[in-house]
C-alpha cells in the first residue's frame, strides 16, 4: 500500500495509543485529516476554536495520564493553541500539538500567515521541531512523543501542508513498546527506608511548632500594622523586641532533616536570639565559647532546648545586684567520646530562688540525649554542666575533622 507522509505520521500516533485528535479540519491540515479518515483508528474531534482543542487535549491527558493530541492549521490557527498549551506545560501533562506550517518555499517571503511558530512556542513546550521533508518521519514523530511523555509536558511537531501529501519513505515504524518511555519510579533511598518512622508524638510536636510560628507571624502583622499608624518610640521598641522574640522561637524550631550540623554555630545563633529578646533588657551579658562539634540535627536541637532553659533560669533566678555586672556564659567542649555544655552565671547563691519546673524539663531533655546535668553553687555564682555521649556517627565525624575552637561574645 502506498503511504503518504501524513499516513505514516498517523500510524506513529496510533502506535503511541492516541485515540483522539482535537482540532479544526481544513487548509494545511487537510492532508493529516484525510490520513486519519483513511486509517480509521483515531477519531477526529471537531471544535469551533483551536484554543478549545488545546484545552480539551489537556483535559484528556489530565484524566487519563496518557498522551493527548491537538492540531492547528498554519498561521493564526496554531497560534490559537498557545493558551491551552501553556496550561498543559505548567501542569506537567503530556500533550502533542500538531501545528501546520506554510509551504517551505514561502518561508522568509513575508507570507500572509508566517508567524514563526518555532520561536513563539518555545516557552510552552519541551520540544518543538519542524518536519521539512519525508526523510524526517517517522523519527521526528517518535522524538516528539518521547519528549512529551518522558518529560511530562508539551511537544510540538510543525508540518507544512505540502509536506504531508508526498509519498513517505519506506522506513520501519516504531513499535508501541519502544515508542512510549516507561514512567519513572521514584523510590526513597535505603537510608530513608532504614530510618524509624516519626512517632505520633513527634508529629504532633512538629504540628504544634508550625502552628505557633503561624501565630507569631499573624501577631507580628497586627503589631506592625499598629506601629505604622503611630509615631510612639515605645511602640517601635516593643515591635523590635517582638521580632527578636520571634527569631528566638524560629531558632528553636524542631528540625525536619537528619544531618550533621555544627553545634557551636547553632548555640551562637541561639545565644544571639536569647540575648536580643531577653537578656539585654535585664542588663545581663551573655558570653559563648564553643568548640566546633558535629551533632545530629535533632540532638543539637535538644541541646539548644537545654541551654535555653538553663540560660533563662539563670537570668530569672540569679539575682544580679550592686556593682557586679550580670554575666551568663555558655561553654561547649568535648573530651573523649563525651560532650560537655556548661551554663554558668555570677549571681550569688544566697539571693537565688528555688526554680523547679524549668530545671525538671532540662533534666528530662538531657536524659533524652543519654546524659545528665550536674550543678554546683557558691558565692561566685552557679554552674550547670550537661554531659552526654556522642553517637557513633558523630564520633566518627569528630575523629575525621578534629576540633576547631571558636568563641563569640554577645
Amino acid at each position: 500500500m502506498v503511504r503518504t507522509v501524513a499516513d505514516q505520521f498517523a500510524e506513529v500516533l496510533a502506535n503511541a495509543g492516541v485515540e483522539r485528535i482535537y482540532g479544526i479540519v481544513g487548509d494545511s491540515l487537510n492532508g493529516l485529516a484525510d490520513a486519519i479518515r483513511r486509517q480509521g483508528k483515531i477519531e477526529w474531534i471537531y471544535v469551533r476554536h483551536e484554543q478549545v482543542a488545546a484545552f480539551a487535549a489537556g483535559a484528556e491527558a489530565h484524566l487519563t495520564g496518557l498522551l493527548a493530541v491537538c492540531a492547528g492549521s498554519c498561521g493564526t490557527g496554531n497560534l490559537h493553541l498557545i493558551d491551552g498549551l501553556f496550561e498543559c506545560q505548567r501542569s506537567s501533562i503530556p500533550v502533542l500539538a500538531v501545528a501546520a506550517r506554510i509551504p517551505p518555499a514561502e518561508i522568509g517571503s513575508s507570507y500572509l500567515q508566517e508567524p514563526h511558530p518555532q520561536t513563539r512556542f518555545q516557552e510552552c513546550s519541551h520540544h518543538c521541531e519542524l518536519v521539512s521533508g519525508a526523510h524526517q518521519l517517522p523519527r521526528a514523530g517518535e522524538a516528539a512523543i518521547r519528549e512529551g511523555v518522558g518529560r511530562r509536558g508539551v511537544s510540538l511537531v510543525l508540518i507544512p501542508g505540502d509536506v504531508a501529501s508526498p509519498l513517505a519513505l519506506n522506513a520501519p515504524l516504531p513499535k508501541a513498546s519502544g515508542l512510549l518511555p516507561s514512567t519513572p519510579v521514584v523510590a526513597p533511598s535505603q537510608k530513608d527506608l532504614d530510618r524509624p518512622p516519626v512517632s505520633k508524638e513527634r508529629g504532633l510536636l512538629r504540628e504544634r511548632g508550625h502552628r505557633i510560628r503561624s501565630e507569631f507571624a499573624s501577631a507580628f502583622n497586627l503589631v506592625s500594622g499598629a506601629a505604622v499608624r503611630t509615631e510612639s518610640s515605645d511602640v517601635e521598641t516593643a515591635l523590635n523586641d517582638f521580632v527578636d522574640l520571634r527569631h528566638a522561637h524560629v531558632v528553636l524550631a524542631m528540625p525536619d532533616r537528619d544531618k550533621l550540623v555544627d553545634a557551636a554555630e547553632y548555640l551562637r545563633n541561639l545565644g544571639w536570639a536569647i540575648n536580643s529578646s531577653r537578656l539585654h533588657q535585664m542588663k545581663i551579658n551573655l558570653i559563648i565559647s564553643a568548640d566546633t562539634l558535629p551533632l545530629e540535627t535533632e540532638r543539637c536541637w535538644l541541646l539548644g532546648l537545654v541551654a535555653k532553659d538553663l540560660v533563662t533560669n539563670a537570668g530569672r533566678h540569679a539575682c544580679f545586684f550592686g556593682t557586679r555586672e550580670g554575666k551568663i556564659s555558655i561553654e561547649l567542649t568535648w573530651e573523649g567520646s563525651f560532650v560537655h555544655c556548661a551554663v554558668s552565671d555570677n549571681g550569688p547563691r544566697r539571693a537565688r530562688a528555688r526554680p523547679v519546673r524549668g530545671l525538671r524539663i532540662a533534666h528530662n531533655l538531657a536524659r533524652s540525649l543519654g546524659g545528665r546535668i550536674g550543678h554546683w553553687f557558691d558565692d561566685e555564682g552557679t554552674s550547670f554542666v550537661v554531659t552526654f555521649p556522642f553517637t557513633e556517627r558523630e564520633l566518627q565525624e569528630v575523629r575525621t575533622r578534629g576540633p576547631r575552637y571558636a568563641s563569640a561574645q554577645h
